[in-house]
């Protein structure tokens, strides 16, 4: 849960592997976010959708590398949270 911050899908996916015992709870959580790892696609989407605005991958990095509160466009804000 605190891996990927509740999201419902990442979730469900994540018990959906563990019930299937295709990985142990630690193997999951060791290749979770890796290129083999069950996130991989959910991962590339993201990616994706990052790249193909660039400004919203501005502000993606912006918000990465600060260690403090940044402030954002609104509507930059909202596709970032609408992405999880």
């Amino acid at each position: 849960m605190s891996m990927v911050g509740g999201h419902p899908y990442l979730v469900q996916l994540a018990f959906y592997h563990l019930s299937r015992q295709q990985l142990s709870p630690k193997q999951l959580l060791q290749q979770a976010a890796s290129a083999s790892g069950i996130y991989h696609d959910h991962l590339q989407q993201l990616l994706g959708a990052l790249q193909a605005e660039p400004e919203l991958k501005d502000a993606f990095k912006q918000a990465l590398v600060t260690a403090h509160p940044v402030s954002l466009e609104p509507i930059q804000a909202h596709k970032l949270e609408s992405m999880g």
